[in-house]
């Protein structure tokens, strides 16, 4: 069955990804691997390749899957790079990490707010277990909505971030 997004839900989701790209374009000029001119055609890439409602996708960008509209906005990263030496990280890791870490925060937050819009005064953090989450997720209770920490968590240890917030009961889910 099939659930049609109300228009709010939409809107939500349109912001959360802009945010996901202005993150992605502020990480990649402050890493100062890659030429400031550059970076806009790396982000016209990263739109092009990312879906809607799909916060970041670098896969494309960095020619890991082809599909047609991808094609085009394609684009050789050693033609971006500062310098020809070779750099301190990979280039397509960097991107990558940054894209899928900008993508959690934004996610998150988003889903924080959509909470909060709902009359949500408290919530949890979850994560799934398969994963592994790191020690400092799995010691965190509940919370008052406005005093969540943010997630990923500045240390978060995961290459993906599976954390997430569910509604909570203060004082009961301690």
């Amino acid at each position: 069955m099939t659930v049609k997004a109300s228009s709010k839900r939409i809107e939500s989701e349109r912001k959360m990804q802009a945010e996901a790209f202005a993150l992605v374009e502020s990480q990649l000029v402050a890493s100062g691997l890659f030429k400031p001119e550059s970076v806009p055609a790396m982000m016209s890439a990263i739109r092009v390749n990312s879906p809607p409602f799909t916060p970041v996708n670098a896969h494309l960008l960095l020619g890991k899957k082809g599909r047609p509209k991808a094609e085009a906005a394609r684009i050789a990263l050693a033609e971006c790079l500062v310098s020809a030496s070779p750099p301190r990280a990979d280039p397509s890791s960097f991107i990558q990490a940054v894209c899928t870490h900008s993508a959690n925060l934004a996610r998150n937050r988003h889903a924080l707010i959509r909470m909060k819009g709902i009359g949500i005064e408290a919530v949890r953090i979850t994560f799934v277990k398969d994963t592994g989450a790191c020690a400092k997720v799995k010691k965190l209770k509940s919370y008052p909505i406005n005093d969540a920490p943010v997630l990923p968590l500045q240390d978060c240890n995961g290459k993906r971030c599976f954390c997430a917030y569910k509604p909570g009961i203060p004082g009961l889910d301690d």
